[in-house]
C-alpha cells in the first residue's frame, strides 16, 4: 500500500477503532483505540487513513528502524510533506513518533539505504548527506549513497544491481575518479545489515575514515 514495505506475512495488520465501540483485536488483527478526525478518513469499502495519518500510526507502532524505513518511502514518494511530519512532531516532542520523525529522510532511495542510514546514526556517527553529487571543476565525478563532505568520506550500499557487468565496469570508473580527488570511500552490502558483526566492523571502518579527515 502506497509502496510501503509491509513487514512479515505473520505480522498483523493494525486497525483503528473509536473507544466504546465492539471491535476487538482478533487472528491477524491487531485493534488500536483512537479518535480519528473525519479528515483522517478515507471513505471507501475498505476505509482507511489518509496518509499523514497513516505516517503517524506507523511512526509510533513499528521499530524505530522500520518506522524510519517506512517514512522514508512516503516521503519520497511525496504521499507525505516532510512540513507535515515536523508539525505532527512538534506537538508530540516527546513521542515514539516524534523520534522516527526526527531519522527520516525522503531521499533514500530503498529500504536498506533507509536501514544502513539510521543504524549508522543511532550509532553516534554523524548523519550523512544521502544522494551526494561529487563533482570536480563543474564535473559529476559520481553520486554516491552516503557521503560526509566535510570529511571527504563515502559510502555505497552494494544491492544485487551491482553484479551486473556494466554496472559493475561504471562502479569501478566511479571509484577511481573518486579515489583521484581523494575520497575515501566505503562499500555495505546486504550481509552486513544482516550480521551484527559485519556491521560493526563496517561501523569500525567509518570512524576510521572519518577520524582519519
Amino acid at each position: 500500500m502506497r509502496g510501503l514495505p509491509l513487514g512479515e506475512p505473520r505480522d498483523p495488520v493494525v486497525a483503528i477503532a473509536p473507544p466504546g465501540t465492539g471491535a476487538r483485536s482478533g487472528r491477524g488483527i491487531r485493534l488500536r483505540r483512537a479518535v480519528l478526525k473525519a479528515e483522517e478518513i478515507r471513505r471507501g469499502r475498505l476505509p482507511t487513513t489518509v496518509p499523514i495519518r497513516t505516517a503517524w500510526e506507523i511512526a509510533g507502532e513499528r521499530d524505530l528502524v522500520e518506522a524510519v524505513v517506512a517514512l522514508d518511502v512516503l516521503l519520497r514518494h511525496r504521499h507525505v510533506r516532510a512540513e507535515q511530519l515536523t508539525a505532527r512532531a512538534s506537538a508530540h516532542p516527546q513521542s515514539r513518533a516524534a523520534r522516527a520523525i526526527a531519522l527520516a529522510d525522503g531521499r533514500a532511495e530503498s529500504p536498506p539505504e533507509s536501514r544502513t542510514r539510521v543504524r549508522i546514526v543511532l550509532a553516534g556517527l554523524p548523519a550523512p548527506v544521502p544522494q551526494f553529487e561529487i563533482t570536480r571543476g563543474g564535473v559529476l565525478l559520481g553520486r554516491v549513497d552516503f557521503a560526509w563532505p566535510a570529511y571527504r568520506v563515502a559510502l555505497e550500499y552494494d544491492g544485487l544491481w551491482h553484479a551486473d557487468r556494466g554496472q559493475f565496469i561504471h562502479d569501478r570508473h566511479r571509484l577511481n575518479a573518486l579515489t583521484a580527488d581523494r575520497w575515501t570511500v566505503l562499500h555495505a552490502t546486504l550481509a552486513d545489515l544482516h550480521d551484527k558483526t559485519a556491521f560493526d566492523r563496517l561501523l569500525t571502518q567509518l570512524r576510521a575514515a572519518l577520524g582519519r579527515a
